[in-house]
C-alpha cells in the first residue's frame, strides 16, 4: 500500500516583472483596453479591436469620451480602404512622433490654443521649445501627437456610429 501526503494548500505564484508565466503556470491577462497609444501595440490589445475594412475615402474620427460630438482629428482610410488595425497603428505612430507644424497652423484657432495649453502642461521650457517649433525645427522634447490629442491618449475603441455610419475611435485621457 503507498503511503500519500494529504494535499496541502498551495499559494498561488506571481510573474517576475517583464514575463508572463509564474514558474510554469499562465499569468492571468492583463486587461487589453484601454490602449495606452504612447507604448506599441500587442496581440491581446490588437484582439480587442474587430479588424473591420473600412472602406476607401472614409475618414476615421477621432474623439474624446468628454466630448463624443466634437472631433480632435480625422485619419483617412486611404484610396483604397484600411483596416481598423492599421488605422489604430498610425495613430500609435502620429501619437509617437513630433507634431506636423503644417498641420498645426491647419487647425482652427482654437485647437492650436488647446494643442499650445495642452504642451505648455507637460513642458517646463515650453516657451522656446515651442517658438522653435513654430520657426520649423523638431526641438527633442517638442509638441507630439499626444499634444494635438490634448493628452487623449488612451484608446477605448473604434466603432461605426449606427446614426451616421461614421467610423470613431473613441479615446480619453490617463485617469
Amino acid at each position: 500500500m503507498l503511503l500519500k501526503a494529504p494535499d496541502a494548500p498551495r499559494h498561488s505564484t506571481l510573474p517576475l516583472p517583464g514575463t508572463t508565466q509564474a514558474y510554469g503556470f499562465e499569468a492571468p491577462p492583463a486587461p487589453a483596453l484601454p490602449i495606452d497609444l504612447r507604448r506599441s501595440l500587442n496581440h491581446n490589445q490588437l484582439a480587442v479591436i474587430p479588424n473591420n475594412i473600412i472602406p476607401a475615402l472614409e475618414q476615421v474620427l477621432v474623439r474624446t469620451t468628454s466630448n463624443p460630438y466634437g472631433a480632435l482629428m480625422q485619419i483617412p482610410a486611404g484610396p483604397t480602404g484600411a483596416s481598423a488595425h492599421r488605422i489604430v497603428g498610425d495613430l500609435v505612430a502620429r501619437v509617437r512622433a513630433p507634431l506636423d507644424l503644417a498641420l498645426f497652423q491647419s487647425l482652427p484657432q482654437s485647437r492650436q490654443t488647446a494643442v499650445w495649453n495642452h504642451f505648455i502642461q507637460r513642458e517646463a521650457a515650453a516657451g522656446s521649445i515651442w517658438m522653435a517649433f513654430l520657426q520649423g525645427q523638431q526641438p527633442q522634447n517638442g509638441p507630439t501627437g499626444a499634444d494635438l490629442l490634448e493628452g487623449n491618449i488612451f484608446l477605448w475603441g473604434l466603432t461605426r456610429e449606427e446614426a451616421t455610419g461614421r467610423w470613431v475611435i473613441t479615446l480619453d485621457i490617463p485617469r
